[in-house]
């Protein structure tokens, strides 16, 4: 599985654009029908966007020497097919 802000441009700042980006992690988790993602310490971007919409992300447990923490996903959320 790759990383869904990979794709952002760089110098992109997810803070700038919380909503849009949150929207957009929660459309990808829908569509590529995820139900459980790990995230890096090393990702604040992610981080970020679990911390913006808890109630999409059940936390489970932790990856300790990974330093990863495992959340369970509910993106509550139907997504419009791109144009």
């Amino acid at each position: 599985m790759y990383d869904p802000l990979a794709y952002l441009p760089a110098g992109y700042r997810i803070e700038d654009h919380l909503p849009a980006v949150t929207a957009q992690v929660q459309c990808w988790l829908t569509k590529t029908d995820t139900r459980m993602i790990a995230v890096a310490a090393t990702d604040p971007g992610l981080q970020l966007v679990v911390q913006f919409a808890p109630a999409s992300f059940t936390y489970v447990g932790m990856l300790g020497t990974a330093q990863w923490t495992v959340f369970a996903v509910d993106p509550g959320l139907e997504c419009q097919a791109s144009p």
